[in-house]
C-alpha cells in the first residue's frame, strides 16, 4: 500500500514537472521570437510583479463536477467546491416519482456526445423549456441525455475519480483551481471561442458551417486589448477547430455551479458541459 502511494506521488510530482516545464520552454521561444539582428527589442512598457507570463490553454470543455468534483470526496480536498455523492437528477425532471440518478466516479476518457445545443442546456439547467425558475435547478441533465439513448443518463452523471485523471488533480493540487467557472454561452464550441478571442460572439448560439465559412465582424479582441495595456500577446493552434463535444458531471442538490450556466443561474450545481475544444489556443502576456 505504501509503494502505491508513493508511486502516485512520484507520478503527481512528475506531472506538475512537465507542465513547469513546458510554460518555461514557451516564455524562452517567445523571447527568441522577438530577438532581433541577436538583439532583444526593448520593450515599450515593462509588466511590474512578479508574473511576467500568463498561458491559457484553451483544450476540452467538460464541466467541473465531471473533471475535479470528486476531489472533494475522494482527493482530500474539502475545501473545493465539488461533489459529495449525494447529487442527483430523477429521469424525468417534473416527476419525482421517477427513478433517481446519482452521481458516480466511473467516467470513461472517450464516450458518447451530450446534447450541446442552446436547446439542449436549457433542458439540463431548467428542465422544461421554463427559464424562470431561479435559482435554476439544474435537474434536466439525467432527462435530456436520456431522451438521446437508454442509459446514457447514467453516463452524463459520471465524473472522474482523482486518480483516473492524475495531471489535472496534481495541478489542482500544487497550484490552484477555479470552482465556480462559467461559460459564456449556454451553447456549442464556436460561440464560447468567439468570447475567448473577441469577448463576445456577435449574437452566434450554434456552430453554423456557413455562418463561420462567411466570418463575422471584427471587433478589438482580448489579446489586442492586452497589447494596449503594454502586454505582448501571441496564439497558436495545434490542430484544427473542432466542434464536437465530451461527457458531463452534474447535480441537482449541490451547491454551486460551472461552465455550463450563467452566472445568474448557477446556485444549486454544476452540471453537464457544453462542448470539446480540440484545439490548444495559447496566450502569453
Amino acid at each position: 500500500m505504501d509503494s502505491r502511494v508513493q508511486w502516485r506521488g512520484r507520478r503527481r510530482l512528475l506531472a506538475v514537472a512537465v507542465f513547469v516545464l513546458y510554460l518555461v520552454a514557451s516564455a524562452h521561444c517567445l523571447d527568441a521570437e522577438r530577438a532581433v539582428g541577436g538583439r532583444k527589442k526593448k520593450a515599450k512598457h515593462e509588466i511590474k510583479g512578479p508574473i511576467k507570463t500568463l498561458v491559457v490553454l484553451v483544450m476540452e470543455n467538460r464541466s467541473f463536477d465531471h473533471m475535479l468534483g470528486w476531489l472533494r470526496a475522494k482527493g482530500g480536498r474539502p475545501d473545493i467546491d465539488g461533489l459529495t455523492g449525494r447529487e442527483s437528477n430523477h429521469l424525468k425532471a417534473s416527476d419525482p416519482s421517477s427513478p433517481e440518478v446519482f452521481v458516480s466516479d466511473g467516467a470513461a476518457y472517450v464516450d458518447y456526445d451530450p446534447g450541446h445545443s442552446f436547446q439542449a442546456i436549457r433542458e439540463q439547467i431548467f428542465g422544461s423549456d421554463d427559464t424562470s425558475a431561479v435559482p435554476a435547478p439544474m435537474s434536466g441533465f439525467a432527462q435530456q441525455a436520456e431522451s438521446m439513448g437508454e442509459g446514457f443518463s447514467g453516463t452524463v452523471m459520471r465524473g472522474f475519480a482523482p486518480e483516473a485523471v492524475p495531471v489535472y488533480s496534481a495541478l489542482a493540487e500544487e497550484f490552484a483551481v477555479f470552482d465556480r467557472w462559467f461559460a459564456s454561452v449556454p451553447a456549442s464550441t464556436q460561440p464560447n471561442r468567439f468570447y475567448v478571442h473577441s469577448a463576445t460572439s456577435h449574437g452566434a448560439s450554434s456552430n453554423v458551417r456557413r455562418d463561420l465559412i462567411h466570418g463575422f465582424p471584427r471587433r478589438p479582441s482580448s489579446i489586442p486589448s492586452m497589447r494596449m495595456a503594454s502586454a505582448s500577446a501571441s496564439t497558436t493552434r495545434t490542430s484544427p477547430p473542432c466542434s464536437s463535444s465530451r461527457a458531463c458531471g452534474s447535480s441537482s442538490t449541490s451547491s454551486s455551479s460551472t461552465a455550463t450556466s450563467s452566472p445568474s443561474s448557477c446556485t444549486p450545481s454544476r452540471a453537464g458541459c457544453l462542448t470539446t475544444w480540440s484545439s490548444s489556443n495559447t496566450t502569453s502576456t
